[in-house]
Order: C-alpha cells, then structure tokens, then sequence
C-alpha cells in the first residue's frame, strides 16, 4: 500500500474523467490517495472522491474570439503566479504534516510536482500532453508559433519528473530517457455497456463557443437530432436538445448516439474510439496539442475535423457517416489494463511499490 497524491489540471474535464479511472482503481486496490485539483476539477473529483479532495489555485487560459490569446494568458499568469504558489504551497505543507505521501502523481497539474520535486518526493507524471516534448510524431505545419508556446509550456508542467507515462491513441517515437509510452485509458462503464445507434448526434461543447451560434449552425439541419452538453441549460430548441452538466446522462446520451461532435480532446477521441463512434473535432484555437489530436483523428480514419463548427463543417460530417470506415492499424486501441501493469512498473522505478 502506498500514500499518493494526485494533482489533476483544471482546463476541461478529461483529465478528471482520466484521473476518476485511475484513482478509483488505486483506491480500491488499498492506497491511500488524496487529490488536488482546481477550476473545472474541483466540483467534479468533489462529487468522485468527497473529502479525498483538496483545491489549490491554478493557471487557466484567457480567450479572445473564441481562440486562446497567449499573451493575456502570459500575463494574467505571471501577475497571480506568486500568490498562486504561495497559496498552494501552504494546502499542500499541510497535507504533508498531516500525512506524508510516498508518491505524487500528476496529470499536467504543475504545482503539485514542483512542490514534489522541492521536498525530494518522486513524481510520475501521467498525461498525454508530453507527446509534444518526449516523443518524435509529425506535427502539422500550421500553427508554428502556438506549436512553440505549447512545448515550451509543456516542458515546465511535470518540472523534471522521475517517470512520464505518456498515453497517446496514436504511434509515436519516444525520444526521452524517462518517457514510457502507454496506451489510452477509458472508464470500466464502456467495457461494460453495448453501444447502439440512437439515431442523433452528441456535441460536447467545452470552451470557445457560444449557444447562438451553435445553434444557428445546427438549425440547417431540422431532418437531423442533436443532443448538446455545454451550455449549463436544459432546453429544447426545435430539433437540439441542451442539457446541464451530469456525468452519467453524458456517458448514457454517449454510448447512444450516432456520432460526435466535439473539440479534439484527448480523452473524448478515445472514448469515442472504444465505442466505434464517428468524431467532427473541432480544436481549439491556438491550443497546437489540440490541432495535433485533429490531424491524427482525421489521419487515422477515425473522424474528420475542421477548424471551426459551421455548416459545411456539419455536412461533410454527416456526408462522412453514411460512408464506410477503415481505421488505420496504427491506431493504439484503449488498454487499462497495459496501462496498469505501466503504472506499476513506472511507480516500482522509483522505488515505490503501489497496488493496481
């Protein structure tokens, strides 16, 4: 049994639907696992794990016309950064007074694993975003100075952890000495559940977009339903259907729909992969790991993606559905298990020894 804490980032929630399996998982094969999170994470790992929860202060992105703007982003960061450090620094001297872990994990949270590397605690670090650093894959021409930006944000997250499980649904050469690449994780429900064709499409609309001209788009479409989750509404607008946030009515309407649209998130593409469900993926603006996930998506036979949602965007999607598909065989298919068995193996490198 080993003493884990787990720092899970707050930009979207596929980090904590990822840090939802694991930690599960590692609590119920007998650890002790405290999380910390902030933004999105919060109320979502609260609702997961309770009082095994403990919010910090985090850096989040600033937008300007539905694309991230990098200098706001620059600047707001570094104005709050001192009292964000100082501020967790403190939740976390206190958690460590009170129970010392044996390990930190941390899924692209950054403050939890410079704490760690500070007090000489060994961190692994479970993303997929070090692909962009660790990893030699082609990268999309477009976007050179967000491509820049992103690795050089990369590169100070995890600061100098002992272990990088890098999860990535597509093959990619590992460059660095400490990086082990692993294969996607998904929640145990979609091992668990037969998917079917409900005969409407889901959009997760997670950032960058707004309600009227989704639904503006999408209004072309009366012949074709659409269920939407992102908005923080329960409504019904003619042939779309919005609804609040709700972790299960979103992996229910998930496993029933025909396809999906959404950003290109690392998590959704493949959970949408496990389940065989067609993806429009739309990234966001200026985020290049985002860009990278679009091209592999497309390039794999996966989905097809676009720059932005409009209705010729719609109408390639639906044109692309009605047409057989062939995956590639270099996609990495989900595997907890191998992921696991990596886990373990990562941890054990360190001298840890966790149950999983």
């Amino acid at each position: 049994m080993a003493r884990i804490l787990y720092g899970i980032a707050g930009e979207g929630l596929g980090h904590c639907t990822r840090a939802d399996l694991i930690g599960q998982r590692l609590l119920e094969a007998g650890n002790e696992v405290i999380f910390v999170g902030f933004g999105k994470a919060v109320p979502y790992l609260e609702e997961r794990f309770g009082s095994r929860t403990r919010p910090i202060q985090g850096l989040g992105f600033c937008y300007k016309d539905d694309r991230i703007d990098h200098w706001r982003t620059f600047w707001a960061g570094l104005r709050r950064f001192p009292s964000i450090a100082k501020h967790n620094k403190q939740v976390l001297d206190l958690i460590a007074g009170q129970w010392t872990p044996d390990l930190v994990l941390s899924d692209f949270e950054p403050f939890s694993a410079w704490w760690a590397r500070f007090k000489g605690l060994p961190v692994v670090s479970i993303d997929n975003e070090h692909v962009l650093t660790h990893c030699r894959v082609p990268m999309p021409p477009a976007g050179l100075l967000d491509r820049v930006i992103a690795k050089a944000i990369v590169r100070v997250y995890a600061f100098k952890a002992d272990v990088y499980l890098i999860l990535s649904f597509f093959d990619a050469a590992v460059t660095h000495p400490s990086a082990i690449l692993a294969p996607p994780v998904v929640r145990p429900w979609l091992r668990n559940i037969e998917p079917k064709d409900g005969g409407y499409i889901l959009l997760y609309i997670s950032t960058g977009q707004h309600k009227e001209g989704c639904l503006e788009v999408l209004k072309r479409f009366e012949r074709q339903r659409f269920v939407i989750y992102g908005f923080d509404e329960d409504a019904t607008y003619g042939h779309c259907t919005l609804k609040r946030r709700s972790v299960e009515g979103f992996m229910a309407d998930l496993a029933s729909c025909s396809g999906v649209i959404s950003s290109a998130g690392f998590s959704l593409i493949t959970e949408c992969l496990a389940l065989g469900k067609p993806m429009l993926v739309l990234p966001v603006s200026g985020q290049y790991e985002q860009l990278l996930n679009a091209v592999q998506v497309q390039r794999l036979g996966i989905g097809i993606w676009s720059r932005q949602l409009s209705a010729t965007a719609v109408e390639r999607f639906l044109s692309y559905m009605a047409q057989p598909r062939h995956i590639s065989r270099q996609v990495r298919l989900p595997d907890n298990e191998a992921f696991f068995v990596l886990l373990h193996q990562a941890a054990s490198q360190v001298g840890v020894q966790i149950r999983c």
